[in-house]
């Protein structure tokens, strides 16, 4: 994956980068292109009420937390009726949290994903047969904490340190191409690394990108000729990936990734400390299936939300 498009070329000969960046080849991790959109709508070809494309895109993540949760519950058994009811509240939720993360406050990503998690975790319980909040999945930067109440009604806190973020934050720190920016990674909970003027590509070089969304871990290019309204929209649209990935994430990918790792010897203590998150590769094989990047349901939605 080619990063950075510098105006004055630069190579670099570190041998922890490259085999960094090896590693990082051999997942081939999707990077997602900024964007922001033209129309008020969540097509591109005609405007449309704003409160109709709000109103779509809490209906899509409503319908799809319902189905989530009553189809996982079926399966264990359980209520199709109870896990597509409390999935329909928690997918209600996750939309909440991707609505408040395009927000330009200060700390607006930090509490859009804690509550887009929030959500995340109801629509998993509901499928799991279990109380709604009995168990809560925490995203801290490359980590998270999964809260659970024990029998005796005491919650357990188990920390768990995510593989791939972790291999997107080394990458950052150590291109000479990118900075970390310690106020951006605040306000959108997760590591936010910035170019300086210079553009980051994806496609094999041949389009330039407001920023990626790795992992949960953000890239951003800070070209300040783009003017400040691009750069707040594509920070913001990196952020709604965030919170997409999130709820990938611990609604569908995490169950299988630890029944997989658990299938190695030691698996069951690696599997206690350590998520490996191909949360960011699956959109990536998803994308086969939409060739135009604006035509991607996860783009589209993070076009709207932070246009």
């Amino acid at each position: 994956m080619k990063v950075i498009a510098s105006r004055a070329g630069r190579g670099s000969g570190n041998t922890y980068r490259s085999l960094l960046l090896v590693f990082l080849a051999a997942v081939t991790v999707r990077p997602v292109g900024a964007q922001v959109p033209q129309v008020d709508t969540l097509y591109y070809s005609e405007r449309q009420p704003a409160w109709a494309g709000q109103l779509t895109v809490l209906a899509a993540n409503t319908f799809l937390g319902a189905l989530t949760g009553g189809i996982a519950q079926e399966l264990r058994g359980g209520s199709f009726r109870d896990g597509f009811t409390r999935g329909a509240l928690g997918g209600a939720v996750t939309y909440l949290g991707k609505r408040v993360a395009v927000e330009r406050f200060n700390g607006a990503g930090l509490i859009g994903r804690q509550v887009g998690a929030l959500g995340s975790s109801m629509v998993r319980n509901a499928g799991d047969g279990i109380p709604t909040l009995d168990r809560l999945v925490v995203p801290l930067g490359v980590g998270r904490l999964y809260v659970r109440r024990g029998t005796d009604r005491a919650f357990q806190i188990q920390p768990k340190l995510d593989a791939l973020a972790t291999a997107w934050v080394l990458y950052g720190a150590i291109e000479d191409d990118l900075a970390f920016d310690a106020g951006a990674s605040l306000s959108a909970g997760t590591f936010v690394f910035k170019t300086s003027n210079k553009v980051m590509l994806y496609g094999g070089g041949e389009h330039s990108a407001g920023g990626f969304a790795n992992a949960g871990v953000v890239y951003l290019s800070d070209v300040p000729a783009w003017g400040r309204r691009f750069l707040d929209g594509a920070f913001a649209h990196e952020r709604v990936h965030i919170v997409q990935e999130d709820q990938l994430f611990v609604t569908l990918t995490d169950p299988f990734e630890d029944w997989v790792v658990q299938q190695l010897p030691g698996g069951h203590h690696v599997s206690r400390w350590l998520d490996l998150n191909v949360s960011t590769e699956i959109f990536r094989v998803t994308s086969r299936f939409f060739p135009s990047v604006r035509e991607r349901p996860w783009e589209m939605e993070a076009n709207y939300l932070s246009r």
